[in-house]
């Protein structure tokens, strides 16, 4: 099951959950300034667990000011 129990409520991929979204997408939305923090957020989460990297405090510090848009 999803790490997500949520599907996306927009856009081209409106009822997907995001591990079933391309990665172009994902990038796209987080290019978007409308974009609710909780889904920057989730999208965030996404990314870096397709790529491998586990979330950490330091990383937080680091991406914060792009999950505040």
């Amino acid at each position: 099951m999803s790490r997500y129990a949520f599907p996306i409520p927009f856009g081209k991929y409106r009822g997907q959950y995001l591990p079933a979204v391309p990665k172009d997408y994902l990038l796209f939305l987080l290019s978007q300034p409308w974009l609710k923090p909780f889904m920057r957020s989730a999208i965030v989460d996404e990314l870096m667990h397709r790529e491998g990297v586990a979330r950490t405090k330091a990383l937080d510090k680091l991406i914060a000011p792009t999950l505040k848009k």
